[in-house]
């Protein structure tokens, strides 16, 4: 059984060292909690935000283009290195 302590973890004793209390258990993680699980947990909820501040984000698009005369998103020309043109 793990016992945080505060060492540092250099430190020897009769058992060998004491783990540090901020390593050892990274290493269990991927037992405990298989990254695909936390991969889909993250899509899905990175999908619940998009979901929820779409409409703010539609309010704000229609404030911009209502309130001035050029589109939403700024875009402009310019030169690349080979003296080509190129929208960004």
């Amino acid at each position: 059984m793990f016992t945080p302590s505060l060492t540092t973890g250099t430190e020897k004793t009769g058992s060998g060292s004491i783990p540090d209390s901020t390593r050892g258990h990274e290493e269990d993680l991927p037992q405990r909690f298989p990254l695909f699980v936390k991969r889909g947990l993250d899509v899905l909820g990175s999908l619940a935000g998009l979901l929820t501040l779409s409409p703010v984000f539609l309010i704000i698009a229609l404030g911009v283009k209502l309130t001035s005369k050029g589109p939403v998103l700024f875009r402009q020309e310019r030169v690349d290195r080979g003296a080509r043109p190129s929208l960004s």
